[in-house]
């Protein structure tokens, strides 16, 4: 849904493919830190409001950076993936470390 909402807001990015493509990078992190939010507000997980604000502040960084538009995209996708990865796994292990097994 946040796609298509970014997607008819900025209708007029079509005509002018080279800002289309500059813009990528911060699209990209303001779409994936939209729906981390609606998902952390779903499940009421705090872990998904820090990912958002890091995904957006990651999309904006890269759109200032001079690189490609779609490279932009693509590293902020890898901060995000790798973000979660990382705290997944210190929930895993805190998760372990907590719980005991009934025997």
């Amino acid at each position: 849904m946040a796609g298509i909402g970014v997607g008819i807001a900025l209708v007029n990015l079509t005509f002018n493919v080279q800002l289309a493509v500059a813009v990528m990078p911060a699209l990209t992190g303001f779409t994936l830190a939209a729906g981390l939010g609606y998902l952390g507000a779903y499940l009421g997980m705090r872990r998904c409001y820090a990912l958002a604000a890091f995904v957006a502040t990651v999309g904006i960084l890269m759109d200032w950076m001079p690189i490609d538009g779609f490279l932009g995209a693509s590293l902020v996708i890898a901060a995000a993936g790798a973000w979660m990865l990382i705290a997944g796994s210190v929930t895993l292990y805190h998760y372990l470390q907590h719980t005991q097994i009934e025997a």
